[in-house]
């Protein structure tokens, strides 16, 4: 019922100057927003009237008594006006905290509309496939922006960290005639493990290619998507200080359509339509690719070292989101949503000096992979 009324309230906020695309879009993301947060309530509740062998634990975390009970979203709708109170952003930030088996976890919305600085135009026309070959990005132009984000910081150093996204940012254009619309799809998902099990990365990564496949026969330019995707995964979630990556992977993509124009005169329609729709079948993928690793591995016993090793890999993640990601620099801005941005840090870590994985180790091998992506699938 909670998660009804929370989209019925945001839903009676509609952005004035959008397409009708992104309205769709937007509808799409914040019910499966609520369909995320219920699969992760409904696993706690499961877990949370049956906790057996938690206790097998080898030495397991501190918990209080409020964590022996199924934990469940806090849900904080919001809403953004500007000086001439017209609306201009909206979405649901919704947060699990220690709960049976998400130390931390984020499942949020924000649906923006603005004008594009002189910054954020060029950062914008100069990444990924070059726009300004298609569209001529520049300050001043108005933008509409929707995602819908996912972080799952695990519990145990024996599950890993889940982050995926899908997005999707309009700009009408101003240096064109008829100003028209522009826009392009975004999205991911992808695994940081603490320590490796190879047949769960295997399967991560399967049911990511399995997607990309069907849509790789749509798309003639596009018979390998799944290898263009892993690579750019692989690129971006890369920590240059450290020449290694984040984790093991998975897909990214950005710019999806090539920024074909919306109208429905466009040869380009067909694309578009497949560009939104392999987006929203990437989303239906993100808990059938992550539960059933969760199920599978949070239970497993783990020691005091292991569960260091997870914050000191934790630290990397941190390093990561506030030196490099792009969205959290779109998003640390003066009167930006700071607590909203920020949640997708893990609640605690580690910077031990000069620290140095145990040699044969687990934790050895999973810091060789990480220096030299590996073919999964």
């Amino acid at each position: 019922f909670l998660g009804h009324l929370m989209i019925l309230l945001v839903l009676g906020t509609v952005l004035i100057g959008c397409s009708e695309t992104f309205n769709r879009f937007t509808s799409y993301c914040l019910n499966s927003q609520q369909k995320i947060i219920s699969s992760l309530e409904a696993l706690e509740r499961e877990i949370g009237g049956n906790r057996k062998g938690e206790s097998s634990f080898s030495d397991s975390l501190e918990s209080s008594s409020s964590e022996n009970e199924p934990a469940t979203f806090l849900q904080e709708p919001w809403k953004k006006l500007s000086n001439d109170s017209k609306l201009i952003g909206h979405g649901i930030t919704a947060v699990i905290e220690r709960s049976c088996m998400i130390e931390k976890g984020a499942v949020s919305t924000t649906i923006l509309s603005g004008r594009l600085s002189s910054d954020r135009a060029a950062a914008i026309s100069n990444r990924g496939k070059s726009v300004n070959d298609e569209i001529k990005v520049q300050a001043g132009d108005e933008y509409f922006a929707c995602a819908l984000s996912i972080v799952l910081h695990s519990k145990s150093p024996m599950v890993p960290t889940f982050r995926s996204d899908i997005r999707y940012f309009e700009v009408q254009s101003q240096d064109s005639p008829t100003k028209e619309r522009y826009g392009w799809f975004g999205g991911g998902a992808d695994l940081t493990p603490y320590y490796l099990f190879d047949e769960d990365a295997k399967e991560f990564h399967s049911c990511y290619k399995n997607i990309c496949d069907k849509y790789s026969s749509k798309q003639s330019h596009h018979t390998h998507l799944y290898q263009e995707l892993k690579d750019f995964c692989d690129r971006y979630f890369f920590i240059p200080a450290r020449n290694e990556h984040r984790g093991i992977g998975g897909i990214f993509f950005d710019d999806l359509t090539n920024l074909y124009k919306i109208n429905t005169t466009s040869s380009s329609i067909q694309s578009f339509e497949n560009a939104l729709e392999f987006t929203c079948k990437v989303c239906d993928s993100f808990m059938p690719s992550y539960l059933p690793i969760l199920r599978r591995r949070w239970l497993l016993p783990f020691t005091s070292q292991q569960r260091h090793w997870q914050l000191i890999r934790r630290g990397r993640y941190v390093e990561f989101n506030l030196l490099y990601d792009r969205g959290v620099k779109f998003g640390l801005v003066p009167g930006g949503r700071t607590e909203a941005v920020l949640v997708s840090c893990p609640p605690l870590v580690a910077w031990d000096y000069n620290y140095q994985p145990p040699k044969g180790g687990e934790e050895e091998r999973l810091s060789a992979i990480l220096k030299s992506p590996k073919v999964w699938c």
